[in-house]
């Protein structure tokens, strides 16, 4: 009988009584939990403090963000992020996707927020035990949604701290795992910490929002409890060693964890919070090595991009990167430390350009997770083709289930493929911020920091990381860049431009102690390989005479050149 109009049809009678002639499939509720700074944060007024781009914007120092200090003014968590987008005379100059395209992908499942969609909004700045109670809150609205009392969870990078947390809550509390839980899906978790949450509280980063203040993210991170449960926990130097060698004074020191926690302590001006520090060692302390307490498990982890994994620290202020794969954010080896007690897949980041926030965004990642939701997910190496009528759908390009894969997109680099500039402020008063710096592609497109001091990604697929008195730019090999430092005031600076093949350091360009001697002064490299012109060409840009492009005037050789192998340290 038809609802809608009352029609009735003819009995139609089926199979014998016993059998079965169709099947019902009672849809699973799921629950979408955010990583960090993946919330909509308000004040008292509703206001919206994060991340308010329009603010951002106009501020040039985005001291409105001040407000998110912990304990300096009410915060509540008010939705999750799907997309940040800013249109400026009908123009989009920035759109940036967060969790909007998962959320759409399961609203074409027929999946409706609120009724068999739930997502967790949290206060990431927080001790993520404190968020425990909002996770639990969502997950009874979605067992009471769930008609087969089953539930499914999808978890990203600090995210999945928090699941597992409230996971071992409630197997404390039961003594058994939550029964009501199907699959977990833990996208980019930083199981054991990632060295980047170093450069946050230490240096400083735009989380994820290219127009944030780096600095003022820098000085609000040291009062938030979260971002110290995201640096490495002990565990983390136990399975990847330290990641931080100190090299000061002629020395050669491997940092342990509590050397780390001394040094990020001692920072001029970090106000680092040694209680903070210790709580984060608590918190790692009840969940590294306890096994997730749910019956499916689906690990999905980014390899082969290079991520931060270490810092070298030497005289002057310089430092010096070390590299591992990763999803650009969070090292292999962390997001891997879970795989034996799941279902991996990996995500060639290195190859795909899929990034930290694209597990959950890009089209690919979230085709597997949608696919692992409804039991489709198949298996085979990156790439898989076609399978047969009946079989699991085939993983989506550039996704594999075999950790081999992750080593050997690497291993499969008969040349160069990562180019990494990298400068570096020496001698006294020559601070890197003197120092206005970038690459432009062959193009046009700029990777670099602007004249308002904003950093920006334009190349496609490259990346910009400033580390206190040091910046580095990071593209892709192949192309012609040219690359241009112009000083603000009288100082010298030295360069190294790095080439990476997969993620060995293959080649190496350096230049000491470049004179800068005042703001006309410009050096510029036009790079087009190792095998061509490596010389730095030194000038001025007079405006006073009329002079639309630097005169160029001298001319530096790089000071050393080396090819593999040979070890960067030394």
């Amino acid at each position: 009988m038809s609802a809608l109009t009352g029609a009735t049809s003819a009995w139609q009678s089926f199979s014998a009584p016993g059998s079965a002639d169709f099947t019902i499939a009672l849809r699973e509720p799921i629950v979408i939990v955010p990583g960090i700074a993946g919330t909509i944060l308000q004040d008292a007024n509703g206001s919206e403090v994060w991340p308010n781009i329009k603010k951002m914007l106009v501020s040039p120092s985005d001291n409105y963000l001040d407000a998110l200090t912990v304990g300096a003014s009410t915060i509540r968590a008010a939705a999750i992020l799907k997309t940040v987008t800013l249109v400026v005379g009908g123009v989009t100059v920035l759109s940036d996707d967060f969790y909007g395209n998962l959320i759409k992908a399961f609203a074409n499942e027929g999946y409706v927020e609120g009724k068999d969609l739930f997502t967790v909004p949290y206060d990431w700045r927080l001790d993520i035990d404190s968020s425990v109670s909002a996770l639990a809150g969502v997950i009874a609205r979605a067992r009471a949604a769930a008609s087969s009392g089953k539930i499914n969870i999808i978890a990203h990078s600090m995210g999945g701290l928090l699941v597992k947390k409230y996971l071992a809550t409630v197997a404390a509390a039961t003594g058994a795992p939550a029964s009501f839980l199907d699959k977990l899906v833990l996208a980019g978790v930083p199981e054991i910490g990632a060295p980047y949450a170093f450069k946050i509280l230490d240096y400083g980063d735009d989380l994820g929002i290219p127009i944030v203040s780096r600095d003022e993210v820098r000085r609000i991170a040291h009062s938030m409890p979260a971002m110290y449960e995201l640096l490495p926990s002990a565990r983390y130097a136990a399975v990847a060693g330290s990641y931080m060698h100190d090299f000061r004074g002629g020395g050669s020191v491997s940092l342990d964890h509590a050397a780390i926690a001394r040094f990020l302590a001692g920072v001029a001006g970090a106000n680092s919070d040694p209680a903070l520090a210790a709580r984060a060692d608590a918190f790692h302390l009840t969940i590294d090595t306890a096994p997730v307490a749910a019956p499916n498990v689906y690990t999905i982890v980014g390899c082969g991009k290079p991520t931060i994994a270490g810092y070298d620290l030497y005289d002057n202020g310089v430092v010096d990167l070390e590299w591992e794969s990763g999803d650009g954010t969070v090292p292999e080896v962390s997001a891997m430390d879970r795989e034996n007690n799941s279902h991996a897949y990996y995500v060639m980041s290195g190859a795909t350009g899929i990034d930290h926030t694209g597990l959950v965004s890009d089209a690919r990642p979230v085709a597997l997770i949608t696919s692992i939701i409804a039991g489709t997910a198949g298996a085979g190496g990156a790439g898989t083709g076609p399978v047969a009528p009946g079989s699991p759908a085939p993983l989506p390009q550039g996704i594999s289930s075999s950790a081999a894969d992750c080593a050997t997109q690497s291993a499969a680099a008969s040349n160069d493929t990562t180019i990494e500039f990298g400068i570096h402020g020496v001698g006294t008063g020559t601070a890197v911020n003197a120092i206005a710096f970038g690459v432009y592609d062959a193009s046009g497109n700029y990777t670099g920091v602007t004249a308002s001091g904003t950093a920006l990604t334009g190349i496609p697929g490259s990346d910009y990381e400033k580390i206190g008195n040091n910046i580095f730019v990071i593209v892709p090999a192949g192309g012609r860049y040219r690359s241009i430092e112009r000083s603000t005031a009288p100082g010298a600076f030295a360069m190294k431009v790095r080439g990476y093949r997969g993620l060995m350091l293959d080649r190496e360009a350096t230049y000491l102690s470049v004179p800068l001697v005042g703001s006309s002064s410009f050096a510029e490299l036009d790079f087009a390989g190792f095998g061509g012109d490596m010389d730095l060409h030194m000038g001025r840009k007079d405006g006073a005479n009329g002079m639309s492009t630097p005169m160029f005037q001298n001319i530096r050789h790089p000071d050393s050149v080396l090819s593999a192998p040979f070890t960067k340290k030394n």
